[in-house]
């Protein structure tokens, strides 16, 4: 973050998750190598976000309830259950872990 009144701006890339281990490679190295490279003045900072689909969610559990579960277990630095959660049961949790130092 530089500062800049446009810092708040971020981006969002997803990248699959997968337990092979050349492609589990390609996001790593995307994260180390991006970060900290300067695009239309400003610097990057990349973050590896991890987000995890929690299906089959009560109507009656709340973010809250989720983010203490997952607490246990880690760091949780985001907890969504959308507004429409009664007719799908879905939620998510997210941790971070800093890439690309």
């Amino acid at each position: 973050v530089d500062g800049d009144s446009n810092s708040e701006r971020f981006a969002l890339l997803t990248m699959p998750w997968t337990t092979n281990e050349a492609e589990r490679a390609e996001a790593e190295n995307a994260c180390v190598h991006v970060h900290g490279l300067e695009v239309d003045g400003h610097v990057l900072g990349v973050k590896e976000v991890t987000t995890l689909y929690v299906g089959n969610v009560s109507p009656d559990t709340t973010e809250e309830d989720v983010r203490n579960l997952f607490e246990q277990h880690g760091t949780v630095t985001g907890c969504i259950i959308p507004s429409d959660h009664q007719k799908n049961g879905e939620g998510a949790a997210e941790n971070t872990t800093s890439r690309g130092r």
